[in-house]
């Protein structure tokens, strides 16, 4: 199988922090990234309902959702139920969405159905500790407790305390970190348009 590839950046210096400050964000606060069309097939009020829950805990936590879509009023109304308005942030449709990668100390994704889920792999490649449903293709990136958590889409109990265990576990985060980015890097474009190449030579030998 040949996947579509990703652009592998390098990390830039203090991108955290820049990121952080250009959304106000300080830096005792443990943010959670969650990026993609705001549709319910998306998940995002399990993630709602996870990051109220850790917030009941005490831990300081914001909450970043980036994206746009049919459900951002109710997704908005949802978090207003949950009186978590200063703890999560729409930042709407974004070009620049890598640059926001950055400043999320985990990423987040919880679809009931995906492809191969490039965000995850691009908050991969962007250093970002990922916790993700286990539906579609995303096994085929995540190994449980290996390079990341992996949930039931629907289980926003669990999700909360994987959330809760990567908060409190700064190096668990950086070995999934570390072990992410070398996964991500294995859909580069650059390893992706090889596989592509190796597959048509394939093709025109046996032509031969």
């Amino acid at each position: 199988v040949v996947y579509d590839g990703i652009k592998i950046m390098p990390a830039a210096e203090n991108s955290s922090c820049f990121a952080r400050e250009q959304m106000g964000i300080s830096g005792d606060v443990f943010t959670v990234g969650d990026v993609g069309a705001l549709t319910k097939e998306k998940g995002h009020e399990v993630i709602i309902r996870a990051a109220a829950a850790v917030l009941r805990r005490g831990i300081k936590l914001k909450l970043i959702i980036a994206g746009s879509g049919a459900m951002e009023k109710k997704l908005k109304k949802y978090v207003s139920e949950k009186n978590i308005e200063d703890s999560v942030l729409f930042t709407g449709f974004r070009k620049d969405i890598l640059q926001l990668f950055p400043a999320f100390d985990i990423f987040v994704n919880a679809s009931e159905s995906e492809g191969l889920g490039t965000s995850i792999l691009d908050a991969m490649a962007s250093g970002c500790a990922v916790v993700a449903s286990d539906a579609g293709g995303i096994p085929e990136i995540i190994k449980d407790a290996s390079n990341g958590f992996l949930f039931k889409h629907v289980d926003a109990v669990t999700l909360t305390e994987k959330i809760i265990k990567l908060a409190g576990d700064e190096d668990l985060r950086k070995a999934f970190a570390e072990a992410g980015r070398k996964t991500a890097e294995k859909f580069s474009a650059e390893k992706t348009s090889e596989g592509t190449l190796s597959v048509y030579r394939e093709v025109l030998n046996d032509r031969v």
